[in-house]
């Protein structure tokens, strides 16, 4: 009995305790064959043979047996980084392939070159799921086309065809190849150090739209042909298919659903590029109207069918692995990346996410960061809706192929939304850089990295011979980064790195639907733009699908970012989440102006508790904060927020206008800024019983509006320089800056803090420590929570 009455007083002793995440935290993982993701420490993790591991990677692509164990790989190997990315072409005969390499005896030699020098490597298959240009021959009707029937021309120099997403010979001839190349690899000794498998699609690669590459997604793009809408016959016979499926085979639902009476299934086509790019009310679609409803299934349909190739895929792998798992994921869910291109762009590489997170058969997603905003002292994001992701237990790689100051090929990879480049101009630039990338990865779930040196890239370097040395990492205080980060990144799978932020941000997948598609205007701007000043919080943030909403934790602050469209199952859900515990939301610009059969502001009051009233003309979006000791503004006094300043292709600069206008029209709600044109308040709060509202008619809103309204919601603010970017989860603090100076930083609990890059304690017990940056830098801390156990209980627990 006494047994049993002494395991009872523990489990209430230890429920009773306060919930803190401590340092060390163990999780009983069963030990499985092969390479698995399992959330462990709070994060999904990389196991192999019930091992955890972190996966800090190097991109080593080139093709040569003999460069891919030069000196650069060495250099990485010594630094303590033994996973490879390297890329695999499928085996098409006599077919050239993208790079004149399609035999496997060259990934063979590869592999075995890098086992030579480092018996513990490890590879992930970075593998091209192309098809060879002979199918503009062959196969016209599987690649994509435009309305007139004409294929998409690559350059001549191209060795590929571009596919249709919707062929399914593409798919099935992909699908045989991957067991071919599964089964190769099986046959060899070095099967084991194989972690996984990614395919490349696309014209970049990343399961990008065919014919229009990043420079697609600049402000200034003036290609017009072939801009959202596949014509290909696969794609033809997918879309009916797809109608068919969806509308049960029942001409009559169909019929209603398009508001049309003489569609037949035999008939079904695309909708004309005309027909996708209109809007009905400005810069809205009616959401029940017919043609919206049209072009909105043919897009779910275009994003059905590259999903449903990436799970085909998928599901071979698992099949043909299934003794001994690999992992499987390829470049998707980047939608963020695609508004720099606007609403057209969004469309044409559409994701939904929600179907990728819920699959099986897919471990894990990757993408480069967000291209507008990688200038030393901004914020480094993974350009998707990383936190839905994370929360389905999907591992997330992200591509590291930014410059340094080495760039000295002139590639630009990125540039800032100014059209600068983003090169940094120095060493100290170069390091607070890989740093912060570095430091996101970590604080963000402890999530993947491949770091790729594109200074090596046969297509940019000037060199043509074996490249022996590092270009763009090719500095000594470059090599020591990538020790420390090595020894930091194994050390963090023993923390705890689960979500310490108290802000989430919410995203639409839905709402391009019912936008205009255009390449500029709200639908670019509203994403673009606003990226930046979330990165001026000063604490961290969560970004999900508002579909997640009712499976999320409770949050203290929750942003609605473009969620124009919510139905009505979707608006029950939200009230329920957010208005209790004391919560505050703030809303920008339409927040669910649509439903599934109207669009009003009625819709928008309904939703924030704020009447909104609507003018149906352009006006700019400049206004000013109102004279108020509102805590949210009254440091600010009477100054221009949210002025939409942008680069136009002469030079000159445009202050944004939309139309439709809203503002808050409430007595009840306090104002917080005014339209300098019109006088309406276009920023208001109203305090309810159980929570706070906060309506930002406009957009963006700005970095220091952002953290007063995150200081009025009791999110904790890290640091008290309103310019630093924060990055924080359970164990680790990151302070990324440009600016020098003395820096004050406050933790929400008592905590020993190490510095990770300068191997320090920096303070014992504390809740405020402080630092220099004496050069724009980013800081890495261990934040080790003191425990919050009463004496007596310690004594008791230890006793029993």
């Amino acid at each position: 009995m006494w047994p049993i009455i002494r395991m009872l007083i523990i489990f209430l002793l230890s429920a009773c305790s306060p919930c803190v995440c401590f340092s060390g935290t163990a999780h009983n993982v069963q030990k499985e064959k092969g390479y698995y993701i399992v959330k462990y420490n709070g994060a999904p993790t990389l196991f192999h043979n019930g091992v955890p591991m972190y996966a800090n990677l190097y991109a080593n692509l080139t093709w040569s047996p003999k460069e891919i164990v030069a000196e650069h790989a060495e250099k990485m190997i010594q630094s303590g980084i033994h996973i490879f990315i390297i890329s695999v072409s499928m085996d098409w005969g006599n077919e050239p392939s993208l790079m004149g390499v399609s035999s496997y005896s060259n990934l063979d030699q590869r592999i075995r070159a890098i086992l030579k020098i480092d018996p513990s490597a490890k590879f992930l298959l970075r593998v091209h799921g192309w098809v060879p240009r002979s199918w503009y021959q062959d196969y016209p009707a599987e690649l994509m086309a435009g309305r007139d029937g004409r294929i998409v021309e690559l350059p001549p120099k191209d060795a590929r065809a571009p596919n249709s997403f919707a062929s399914p010979l593409w798919k099935e001839e992909i699908g045989g190849k991957l067991i071919d190349l599964i089964k190769y690899v099986k046959s060899e000794k070095y099967y084991d150090s194989v972690i996984g498998l990614m395919f490349m699609t696309g014209i970049e690669g990343q399961w990008t739209w065919w014919g229009l590459g990043v420079q697609a997604m600049n402000i200034g793009e003036k290609k017009e042909t072939l801009v959202t809408i596949d014509y290909s016959p696969a794609m033809k016979n997918y879309f009916r298919e797809w109608v068919k499926k969806k509308y049960g085979n029942n001409i009559d639902a169909l019929r209603k659903s398009w508001d049309n009476n003489s569609v037949t299934f035999a008939d079904i086509e695309p909708p004309m590029e005309d027909i996708a790019k209109e809007t009905d009310f400005y810069f809205f679609k009616i959401p029940d109207k017919g043609t919206t409803r049209y072009v909105k299934d043919y897009f779910c349909a275009y994003a059905d069918c590259r999903i449903e190739a990436l799970l085909y895929w998928g599901k071979l792998l698992k099949q043909e692995t299934k003794d001994s798992p690999w992992l499987y994921g390829a470049f998707a869910g980047a939608i963020l990346n695609t508004f720099v291109g606007g609403g057209q762009n969004y469309l044409r590489n559409i994701d939904l996410s929600e179907k990728i997170c819920h699959s099986p058969y897919v471990d894990f997603v990757a993408s480069p960061a967000f291209r507008k905003v990688r200038e030393v002292g901004e914020i480094t994001l993974a350009p998707m809706l990383i936190d839905s992701f994370l929360l389905h237990n999907k591992f997330f790689f992200m591509e590291c192929d930014q410059t340094t100051h080495l760039n000295t090929h002139n590639l630009i990879v990125d540039t800032a939304e100014s059209g600068k480049s983003n090169t940094p101009q120095n060493l100290e630039g170069s390091l607070a850089k890989l740093k912060r990338i570095f430091c996101y990865v970590l604080c963000k779930g402890r999530m993947g990295i491949w770091w790729w040196d594109q200074g090596l890239h046969p297509g940019v370097r000037k060199h043509k011979g074996v490249q022996n040395k590092a270009i763009w990492y090719g500095d000594p205080a470059i090599e020591n980064f990538f020790s420390c980060i090595s020894k930091i990144a194994d050390d963090s799978i023993h923390y705890d790195c689960s979500s310490a932020s108290e802000i989430a941000v919410l995203f639409s997948e839905e709402t391009p639907f019912y936008t205009s598609p255009s390449p500029l205007g709200i639908g670019r701007d509203l994403i673009v733009k606003q990226v930046k000043a979330f990165g001026k919080i000063g604490a961290p943030f969560d970004i999900f699908a508002i579909e997640d909403i009712k499976n999320i934790p409770q949050y203290k602050l929750y942003i609605f970012w473009n969620t124009f469209y919510i139905n009505d199952e979707l608006r029950t859900v939200i009230k329920e989440k957010i208005e209790r515990n004391g919560s505050t939301v703030l809303w920008l610009y339409a927040p669910g102006f649509l439903t599934e059969k109207t669009l009003s502001p009625e819709n928008i009051t309904e939703l924030t508790g704020i009447k909104t009233g609507m003018i149906l003309q352009n006006i700019q979006l400049k206004q000013k904060t109102v004279i108020s000791d509102h805590p949210i503004i009254k440091d600010l006094g009477a100054r221009n927020i949210g002025v939409m300043n942008k680069p136009m292709e002469a030079g000159t600069v445009q202050v944004d206008s939309v139309c439709p206008f809203f503002y808050c029209d409430d007595q009840a709600a306090v104002i917080l800024a005014r339209n300098e044109f019109n006088n309406k308040s276009t920023m208001s709060i109203k305090k309810f019983q159980d929570w706070t509202s906060i309506y930002a008619t406009f957009y963006p809103i700005d970095g220091e509006i952002l953290r007063n309204i995150a200081i009025n919601a009791g999110v904790h603010i890290y640091s008290d320089n309103k310019d630093d970017v924060i990055y924080a989860n359970k164990s680790f603090l990151a302070i990324h800056s440009i600016n020098k100076g003395r820096r004050t930083i406050r933790l929400p609990y008592n905590a020993d803090v190490y510095d990770m890059f300068e191997d320090k304690l920096v303070a014992r017990n504390t809740k405020i420590f402080t630092f220099d940056f004496m050069k724009p830098d980013t800081k890495l801390f261990k934040i080790e929570a003191k425990e919050i156990l009463n004496p007596w209980w310690k004594r008791m627990l230890w006793w029993f």
